[in-house]
């Protein structure tokens, strides 16, 4: 695969600035429209799908562009692995919108955006274990396993007796819908397991932040996943 993180040789500039205060700006916005609508009714709904819909747009095109500059190294195959997890996530969250803006109609669940959210999974969770580790001796790795372990464990308890357990004693929903709403919590834990060990595994290097940042989103999205079962 070649030095993990050796990049593309061609000529760009400095993005990095332009692009995070593209996102702050956006994020900032999206959470004063939300504590502070400037509208009400049917506006503000397609406002906040809207920055949904961008916010989603904006990361892809950041991830896409980061496994363009890598690419040809095992941490180009990582990011693109997470520019394909967040294309899933862009057709759910605009398929998500069509249904309900465009079509004025209740999204049912599950709809043909679950094959967007559930398509995600997979190469998201590949994206994060493959992110290259700074060095670490055979004790550190198993204690970090362990630590790893163990917040999963703690987390997928919870989970079941909140949220897991709650569904599976429900009545009048089809067996696609009750496999699904089982299925996202234990997908959202295995998220928090890669999330967790992407953080603790980057050490001092200088992907640690960008790591960190990364982690923080995801455990963001399984969070409001949560919340929202």
């Amino acid at each position: 695969m070649g030095y993990p993180f050796r990049h593309s040789h061609v000529a760009s500039g400095d993005w990095r600035l332009a692009a995070a205060v593209a996102v702050v700006v956006v994020q900032v916005s999206h959470l004063l429209w939300t504590l502070l609508p400037p509208m009400q009714g049917a506006a503000q709904h397609w406002v906040a799908n809207l920055f949904i819909d961008a916010s989603v747009a904006t990361a892809f095109a950041l991830v896409l562009t980061v496994a363009i500059r890598y690419r040809g190294s095992r941490l180009g195959v990582a990011w693109a692995l997470l520019a394909v997890g967040l294309l899933f996530n862009l057709f759910a969250e605009v398929s998500w919108s069509v249904q309900e803006l465009a079509f004025q109609e209740d999204v049912p669940f599950p709809s043909v955006s679950d094959i967007g959210y559930v398509g995600a999974y997979a190469p998201t969770l590949l994206g994060l274990l493959l992110m290259p580790q700074a060095p670490f001796s055979a004790l550190s790795r198993t204690k970090l396993g362990l630590d790893a372990l163990i917040v999963t464990c703690a987390l997928a308890i919870l989970s079941w007796f909140l949220i897991v357990q709650s569904i599976l004693n429900s009545t009048g929903i089809s067996l696609q819908a009750e496999v699904l709403s089982v299925f996202y919590p234990f997908a959202d834990l295995a998220m928090v397991f890669a999330a967790f060990v992407l953080v603790a595994r980057a050490g001092r290097t200088r992907f640690a932040l960008a790591f960190g940042l990364l982690a923080a989103g995801y455990f963001a999205t399984a969070f409001s996943d949560s919340v929202y079962a």
